[in-house]
């Protein structure tokens, strides 16, 4: 896990990450995934850190936050402010892989976008 946060200024850690495998990034109340490497944002209708408990219990394998937990977790602590740039640096560092096998095309114009695209997704095999 330590190599997601290559490029993140970490301000302290607690625990071991170097020894987890994290197998999906997460924030919010909604997504309870095991092995995952939870955000604790804080954000204008309710705070990140509120729902590590829960995440913790649900599986999670790190957090990444602004502030230390009393939690039995690894943890990667960053600046207060800073999480939401931490968050973008270590989702581009996970799906780096993935977002490269993908080929982007981008179509404009005021006519055949949709035949296009349509035009686009059939597979030439």
């Amino acid at each position: 896990m330590d190599r997601l946060f290559e490029g993140v200024e970490v301000m302290a850690t607690r625990g071991d990450v170097a020894d987890q495998e994290v197998t999906s990034i997460e924030f919010g109340q909604q997504t309870r995934h095991p092995r995952a490497l939870f955000f604790c944002p804080a954000r204008r209708e309710s705070d990140g850190h509120a729902f590590a408990p829960a995440r913790r219990r649900a599986g999670a394998v790190g957090l990444l936050s602004s502030a230390r937990w009393p939690l039995a977790v690894p943890q990667m602590v960053v600046a207060p402010g800073t999480a939401r740039s931490a968050m973008a640096r270590v989702a581009c560092t996970f799906y780096a892989t993935r977002a490269r096998a993908l080929m982007t095309v981008g179509v404009t114009g005021t006519n055949g976008k949709t035949s296009v695209t349509h035009l686009l997704g059939v597979d030439p095999r």
